[in-house]
């Protein structure tokens, strides 16, 4: 198993909420001492994009961000800039992509330079991003999943790269986390629902966690220090949240003040 030594402290993730998790939102995470901040998910190829304007129209809040190459430079310098309180807290991207176009290159080239690491987004699941076959539908075939990833590692250096999925879409999680550790994956970041119900599936994040030395964020109905402490003893080395945070920000300051000095055990 690969070595790896991605480290939340405090082991508390502001997790990306498309059209909510912009420069504004995240910093007041950073602010309130989150151990990770998540900016977006953007889409960042042309099929994302064209995409995502679909989703916009029929009433979604989504990132609707410029396309143009003069006009994206000119918008990273204003909305991908985050101040840390320390140097341990972590700053990542979550990214839409499923082909690298001459915008994605673009889009990349202008995070790694503001971002600790790009999350790879294959998590999604509205219709208009399915039915590019982009989002949640990307790890249905790994194969799909194997040669995007080696086209991000003529861009990236593997340490910059960590991934989000939906536990529930994985189908073989041995063959999965097996192409992960070959590419040097720095974090898996679990979204743990079970559907139809207001809680985690922690057996889902234990049995990932058993099984690869990857870090695992553990993901989906967290919304109290009990649910982050439920996470970190199933082996995630942090717990996100994201929509309760929509309506209450200090949620974020809550839970970090409550693990304040705290030792954890990865």
């Amino acid at each position: 198993m690969m070595k790896n030594r991605f480290r939340v402290n405090p082991p508390i993730v502001q997790s990306a909420i498309a059209g909510i998790a912009n420069n504004d939102f995240c910093q007041q995470m950073l602010d309130f001492d989150a151990g990770m901040v998540i900016l977006g998910g953007y889409s960042i190829d042309y099929a994302n994009i064209q995409a995502t304007q679909q989703v916009i129209e029929r009433g979604r809040k989504e990132f609707l961000t410029p396309f143009e190459v003069e006009e994206l430079k000119k918008w990273s310098e204003n909305n991908l800039f985050l101040r840390k309180k320390n140097t341990q807290q972590i700053i990542a991207a979550n990214v839409r992509l499923i082909k690298i176009d001459e915008i994605s290159k673009l889009w990349l080239s202008l995070l790694v330079e503001k971002v600790d690491f790009i999350e790879l987004n294959v998590h999604c699941r509205q219709k208009e991003i399915l039915e590019i076959g982009g989002g949640q539908d990307i790890v249905q075939e790994l194969k799909i999943l194997e040669n995007l990833l080696q086209t991000l590692h003529t861009i990236l250096e593997p340490e910059k790269l960590g991934i989000k999925l939906r536990g529930i879409t994985i189908k073989n999680r041995d063959k999965l986390v097996d192409l992960l550790e070959t590419f040097e994956i720095q974090f898996l970041h679990i979204d743990a629902m079970i559907p139809g119900e207001n809680k985690s599936d922690i057996q889902l994040i234990n049995d990932f966690a058993k099984s690869t030395n990857i870090p695992i964020i553990g993901n989906n109905s967290v919304i109290s220090i009990e649910n982050v402490k439920e996470m970190l003893k199933a082996g995630a080395v942090a717990a996100s949240l994201a929509r309760p945070l929509i309506d209450d920000p200090k949620l974020m300051l809550k839970l970090t003040k409550q693990l304040e000095g705290k030792k954890y055990e990865y």
